[in-house]
């Protein structure tokens, strides 16, 4: 029998999308995600380096679940602080182009609101998580993404910007 680490490798990997021989999708998902919220509780930091680490080997082919796991560990209330501050961190790691930050926008939302963090400190909330996938990124590579990805599953960068508030890191980055 599998433990749950491993079954949360098989989750970010492969999903539970169109069940398996034994159970059906919508009973896996349950399990699936109640094995994510208890791997969360046991040693969320863990989780996020997991994402992190098979999202950047390239072994998850569909991105949904690792986008689902993150937005569990920057907004479930099982997730501890520092199991937060570790998911927004690894945000720019693992969104690597828009339609991923518009997944991972829609996820949060639907878990919890946006935060920039404690009034005074910049980028510690999940909207200043938001903001530094766009300050971080190459400012040319940021025009082709805001240029190829306008609008995906209801978000666009305008809902983003709006509710992360950030500020250019650089003159490029404000153009």
């Amino acid at each position: 029998k599998a433990d749950s680490w491993l079954r949360l490798d098989r989750f970010l990997i492969i999903g539970s999308e169109g069940g398996s021989y034994y159970v059906g999708e919508r009973e896996l998902t349950v399990q699936n995600v109640n094995n994510v919220l208890s791997c969360i509780k046991e040693d969320g930091v863990r989780v996020v380096n997991r994402i992190v680490e098979l999202v950047g080997d390239r072994r998850v082919p569909k991105m949904g679940p690792p986008i689902f796991v993150l937005a569990l560990c920057m907004k479930h209330e099982v997730a501890d602080r520092a199991t937060r501050q570790a998911a927004n961190r690894a945000l720019t790691s693992v969104c690597k182009i828009g339609t991923h930050v518009f997944d991972l926008a829609g996820a949060v939302s639907t878990l919890g609101s946006f935060s920039s963090g404690k009034k005074g400190s910049r980028h510690t909330g999940t909207g200043g998580a938001f903001a530094r996938w766009y300050n971080e990124m190459e400012p040319r590579n940021l025009a082709y993404q805001v240029s190829k990805y306008q609008q995906r599953n209801g978000w666009s960068h305008r809902d983003i910007l709006r509710l992360s508030h950030p500020r250019a890191a650089t003159p490029e980055h404000n153009e």
